[in-house]
């Protein structure tokens, strides 16, 4: 049961952590070159909110998972 915890814990972790930073990446970075071009860009922050967050919480949790597994294996 230890095991199945570390593992859980790395893979939410994870996918916290890469899923926030694709988020606020992909929202505010549109937003951030569309202000030094200077045009407006409608869109863009679409991106986070689709495409890079649900990508980022989905990679992270698989690349979570795999270090979880590895770190309880070690134990």
């Amino acid at each position: 049961m230890k095991r199945l915890a570390i593992i859980l814990g790395y893979c939410v972790g994870t996918a916290f952590l890469l899923g926030g930073t694709g988020f606020v990446v992909g929202f505010f970075g549109p937003l951030l070159i569309g202000l030094l071009i200077g045009s407006e860009p409608n869109q863009g922050p679409l991106w986070g909110i689709f495409i890079l967050g649900p990508g980022g919480v989905i990679l992270g949790a698989f690349v979570g998972a795999v270090i979880g597994f590895k770190k309880a294996r070690n134990r």
